[in-house]
């Protein structure tokens, strides 16, 4: 890219004069650069404006940037300054911020935004600012006079990034019990951190009654309530003895006329004697 003042040295030599002054206007020309905020991965813009411009014919800029963090993409110019003899190559740095052909003003007002500068920042970059600095090359006015400008610092504030994760479907890694409970868990798709779930013990299932011991006349019997799942014995309770069925009166010795008799009653369900009786004598027969 040519020099400005090779440009301005060519039009000195077409005119013939020749310069050597520097102004010091009232207002000293300053560069400006905005401020911005964002993150790792996107993209963002930083305007740059020139204020306190008189007659400039020619102006070049540089711009400095931490190249670490920022990958410089393109940049916009607005129209404020022209012509624009900037170059395309983003990868030159510092990159040069360059207009006017040294014939006429370049810009179309005293003060304007002149470019913006399309950056992205770069993935991994830490949290924390970073400084952009545009500041004067070389400037020249209409008399062919050097112009200064003011430095301009914008800063680009890079925010801490909060991960949001990204996670799969829950997948068992302990199945739950009937009285212990399970675990889930589930991974992020992008840093693979993981998270686990609690799942409920699932609680017993009772089944039907079953007769472990049969109650009989005279003792208790047992029954129990089983878990359908784990077969564990939930419910025990007792079954009460039946008691004794008394049956019909039966005769096992028939009394006679010198000796007298017996009778018995017993339990229709176990066969217990539960009674006996004496059959009184019979009178004699004459």
């Amino acid at each position: 890219m040519k020099k400005i003042k090779a440009l301005i040295l060519a039009v000195c030599l077409i005119v013939g004069v020749c310069f050597s002054n520097v102004v010091a206007a009232d207002d000293e020309a300053s560069i400006s650069v905005s401020d911005v905020t964002g993150k790792e991965g996107e993209s963002i813009s930083v305007i740059v404006s020139l204020e306190n411009m008189h007659d400039i014919a020619a102006a070049q800029f540089k711009v400095e940037y931490d190249r670490d963090k920022l990958q410089l993409e393109s940049v916009t110019y607005t129209g404020f300054m022209s012509p624009n003899y900037s170059t395309d190559n983003m990868e030159l740095y510092p990159y040069i911020l360059s207009w006017g052909d040294g014939l006429n003003p370049c810009h179309a007002g005293e003060s304007g935004e002149a470019a913006v500068l399309n950056f992205k920042i770069k993935e991994g970059s830490e949290a924390g600012d970073s400084k952009i600095i545009v500041s004067l090359d070389e400037a020249y006015d209409m008399d062919l006079n050097f112009v200064s400008f003011t430095t301009g610092e914008g800063v680009v504030s890079v925010e801490e990034t909060v991960h949001e994760h990204v996670y799969g479907e829950w997948k068992i890694v302990k199945e739950p019990t009937c009285e212990e409970a399970g675990q889930e868990k589930r991974v992020c798709k992008e840093c693979g951190n993981e998270e686990y779930n609690t799942i409920p013990a699932t609680g017993h299932s009772l089944g039907e009654w079953e007769i472990i011991k049969e109650a009989t006349c005279t003792e208790a019997g047992e029954r129990i309530q089983k878990c359908t799942v784990c077969q564990e014995v939930i419910n025990t309770e007792v079954i009460q003895a039946t008691g004794h069925s008394v049956g019909e009166w039966e005769t096992i010795k028939e009394a006679t006329c010198t000796e007298t008799g017996e009778q018995e009653q017993k339990c229709t369900v176990c066969g217990t004697v539960i009674v006996k009786q004496e059959i009184p004598k019979l009178e004699h027969s004459y």
